[in-house]
C-alpha cells in the first residue's frame, strides 16, 4: 500500500511538520491597516490550514518579507528584523536570528537546483550557496532594471535569471565569473500587468506562469486584473491561457510551486481600482493552477483560516507537502467585517423543524457593519451557496442588527450534512471574501450533540457518542497521482477512540474488475482490525475531466458510466449503495455499511481506457 491518512474517530487527519527558515524587509503601514507576525501552515493534501505558535521571539510584524525555502537544511530563510530562522521539529518551533555573510543583500531569486540565492542590482550579481555557505559577487553586463515588485523566477535549465516587470522582460545567463543581462522584445499575447504579480515555472512545459497583477503604470493609478499568462522558455513568447475559473483580480498575493504535481497556488492578496483605501479588499482564499490542464480551482479549506492579508511571504514545504505563510497586511478603507457561525456548534446534530442560526463579528464592529447574510449549501462540500430563507419574517436575512440571528426551518431539506455561513458585509458594502463554514447534520428523527473533540500532542480524541459525522479527506499520496478521495463516516458506529486508517492501494483485491477500468482503489479499515459493522460510509472519489466533455481524460469513459466497487478482499466485488455521479464536482459518491476495499472504475459494460490506464491520475 501507499502512503495511509489515518485519523481518530470523529476527527481528520493530520500532515506532517518540517524545519523552516525567513527572511524579509517591510514598510510602514498607511492608516486604517493591520500588520501580522504570525505563521501557518496550508496542508495540500487535506486543504486543512494550522496556525503555528513557535517558541522564540517571532519577527516582527510587517509585510513584504522574502522568503526561501531551504530543502537541504530543513528551514526558511527570511530577511525579517535582518534575518530569522524558524525551525519547524513538530513541538519544538523556535525562532532564531540568522547571521547572513557580511554584506550580504537577501535574494530575489532561489536557484533550488544549486541552492543558492542570487540578486542582480547596480550591474552586480550578489549570490549566497545555503547549502556551502560560499557568498560573493560577479559583474553583470548590460544590467537591467524591472522594477522592485515584478515577477521574478529561475530557469534552472538553462542556469539563467527571468525578470518580467514595468512590461520589461530581462535575462540574466549566469556564468562561471559574468553573468550577462539581456533586455528582450515582447513577442505573442503579452501580459498587460505593470507589477504586483508573481510568477512560478513549470520546468515540464517549459513555461514561466504569472497571473494578475496591477495593470496601471504607478501605484497612484492602480488597476487589479486577473488574467493568466505564461511565457514560453525556448521561443520567449507569450502565451494567454484561458481557464474555465479563475481567481477574482488581484495583486500582492503569495504565490508557490509544487514541483510534484506541477501547480502553482496563490494566497491572499489585495483587489484597488482607485488609491483611495475604500477601494481595497484584502482576501485570505487559496487558489491553485493546474500546470498540465491549465486550469484554475479554488480550494475548499478547512480550518481557521489567516486572516485577510496582502503580501505575505510564502514557501512550499516539499517534504512535508505544504505551504508556509508568514506576516502580511490586512488593507482595506473601513475595516472588514468578519462573522463566523456560533449556534449550531459544527458537526451538531440539528433535529425538529427549526433551528436559530446565529453569528458573532471576529472583525469589526456592529456600527461599521451592514449586514449579515446567511447561506447554506447541500450537498456538503460541493452544493451551490444559497440564501437560507428565514422562519420568522420579523428576523429577515440578511440581518442588518446586531446580534445576527435568524431562525431556519430545516425540514424542506433531505436528511445529511450540510454546510452553513455568514457573509457579513461592512460600511461601503465591502464583502468578506473569505467567510469560513461550518458543517452541521439534518436528521428529522432525533437530535442529539456530537461530543467535542480534543487535542492531545498529534493526536486527536473522539469520545463516544451515539451521533454525528466526521470526514478524512486525503489526496496525493505520491508523485503518480492528483487523486482524492473523502470518507464520510458515523461517528456513533465508532467504538471510543477508534482509529480510521485510509490508503491508497490496487485493484487485486477485486475480481473480475479489469486493471485499466479503475482509477482509484483505496483501503479502509479500523486500526484494530474490525470492521465496524452496521456503520454507514459515504465513500466521495474525484476523477479527471478539465474540459467538461463529459469523458474520463485520457480514456473513453462517460463520466456516467462511472460507480464506485466495493470489496471484502476476499474476492467479492460490488457496486456501492446510492451512487450519485456530480458532473459539475466531477465527483462519484457512494454508500457502504461496513469498511474495506473501494475502487472509483467504469462499469463492465463501458470502453476501457483508450490510452494508459488511469489508475491514481
Amino acid at each position: 500500500m501507499r502512503s495511509v491518512v489515518h485519523a481518530l474517530a470523529g476527527g481528520p487527519a493530520l500532515a506532517g511538520l518540517a524545519f523552516l527558515t525567513i527572511l524579509g524587509a517591510g514598510q510602514h503601514a498607511p492608516a486604517a491597516t493591520e500588520l501580522f507576525n504570525d505563521t501557518w501552515a496550508y496542508h495540500v493534501d487535506t486543504q486543512t490550514w494550522e496556525q503555528l505558535h513557535p517558541a522564540g521571539t517571532p519577527p516582527s510584524a510587517d509585510y513584504g518579507y522574502r522568503a526561501y525555502y531551504d530543502a537541504e537544511n530543513q528551514r526558511m530563510l527570511t530577511n525579517a528584523d535582518g534575518g530569522m530562522a524558524l525551525s519547524l521539529v513538530p513541538g519544538e518551533e523556535e525562532w532564531t536570528p540568522l547571521e547572513p555573510p557580511e554584506g550580504h543583500i537577501y535574494g530575489t531569486h532561489h536557484d533550488t537546483t544549486s541552492n543558492t540565492l542570487y540578486r542582480a542590482i547596480s550591474a552586480t550579481l550578489h549570490y549566497w550557496n545555503l547549502t556551502t555557505g560560499e557568498s560573493g559577487t560577479m559583474p553583470v553586463s548590460n544590467w537591467q532594471w524591472t522594477g522592485m515588485v515584478g515577477s521574478r523566477a529561475v530557469d534552472e535549465a538553462r542556469t539563467r535569471l527571468v525578470d518580467f516587470g514595468q512590461q520589461r522582460l530581462v535575462t540574466y545567463d549566469i556564468g562561471e565569473t559574468e553573468t550577462t543581462a539581456a533586455l528582450l522584445p515582447l513577442i505573442g499575447d503579452v501580459p498587460p500587468t505593470y507589477d504586483f504579480h508573481g510568477a512560478e515555472i513549470d520546468p515540464v512545459r517549459d513555461r514561466m506562469i504569472i497571473f494578475g497583477g496591477n495593470i496601471g503604470e504607478h501605484a497612484i493609478h492602480p488597476n487589479y486584473e486577473g488574467s493568466t499568462f505564461e511565457l514560453d522558455l525556448d521561443t520567449l513568447s507569450w502565451i494567454q491561457a484561458e481557464p474555465d475559473a479563475s481567481p477574482s483580480p488581484r495583486g500582492q498575493y503569495a504565490s508557490v510551486w509544487d514541483p510534484q504535481e506541477r501547480r502553482m497556488y496563490i494566497l491572499c492578496g489585495l483587489y484597488r481600482t482607485t488609491f483611495d483605501y475604500d477601494s481595497i479588499s484584502t482576501y485570505n482564499d487559496v487558489w491553485v493552477y493546474d500546470s498540465a490542464t491549465q486550469s484554475w480551482r479554488e480550494e475548499i479549506t478547512t480550518g481557521p483560516r489567516p486572516v485577510i492579508r496582502r503580501m505575505p511571504a510564502a514557501v512550499f514545504d516539499e517534504s512535508n507537502r505544504r505551504i508556509i505563510l508568514f506576516a502580511g497586511q490586512m488593507v482595506n478603507g473601513p475595516p472588514p467585517a468578519r462573522a463566523v457561525i456560533r449556534n449550531p456548534q459544527h458537526r451538531r446534530r440539528i433535529g425538529g423543524n427549526s433551528v436559530t442560526v446565529m453569528a458573532e463579528l471576529t472583525h469589526g464592529t456592529p456600527e461599521g457593519t451592514l449586514s449579515v447574510r446567511f447561506q447554506y449549501r447541500q450537498p456538503s462540500l460541493e452544493g451551490t451557496w444559497t440564501d437560507i430563507p428565514p422562519a420568522n419574517p420579523n428576523h429577515p436575512n440578511p440581518d442588518t442588527t446586531h446580534p445576527y440571528f435568524i431562525h431556519w426551518d430545516v425540514t424542506p431539506l433531505t436528511e445529511g450534512p450540510v454546510d452553513i455561513r455568514a457573509v457579513a458585509a461592512a460600511t461601503g458594502n465591502v464583502i468578506d471574501p473569505g467567510p469560513e463554514f461550518i458543517t452541521v447534520y439534518i436528521d428529522h428523527e432525533e437530535a442529539a450533540t456530537v461530543e467535542e473533540l480534543t487535542t492531545e500532542g498529534a493526536i486527536l480524541l473522539a469520545h463516544r457518542t451515539r451521533s454525528g459525522f466526521g470526514d478524512i479527506a486525503t489526496a496525493e499520496p505520491d508523485s503518480t497521482t492528483s487523486a482524492n478521495v473523502r470518507i464520510r463516516y458515523d461517528v456513533g458506529a465508532m467504538p471510543d477512540g477508534g482509529v480510521l486508517n485510509v490508503s491508497f492501494t490496487g485493484t487485486d483485491e477485486f475480481a473480475g474488475l479489469p486493471a485499466e477500468q479503475a482509477g482509484i482503489a483505496v483501503h479502509v479499515s479500523m486500526q484494530d482490525g474490525g470492521k465496524n459493522a452496521g456503520g454507514l460510509f459515504t465513500v466521495i472519489m474525484s476523477y479527471p475531466d478539465a474540459d467538461h466533455d463529459g469523458v474520463v481524460d485520457g480514456t473513453a469513459i462517460p463520466d456516467g458510466d462511472l460507480t464506485i466497487y466495493g470489496s471484502d478482499g476476499a474476492g467479492g466485488t460490488f457496486e456501492l449503495d446510492n451512487v450519485v455521479v456530480n458532473t459539475e464536482a466531477r465527483t462519484v459518491r457512494g454508500d457502504a455499511t461496513a469498511t474495506g476495499y473501494f475502487a472509483l472504475a467504469a462499469k463492465g459494460e463501458s470502453q476501457p481506457t483508450s490510452v494508459e490506464g488511469w489508475m491514481l491520475y
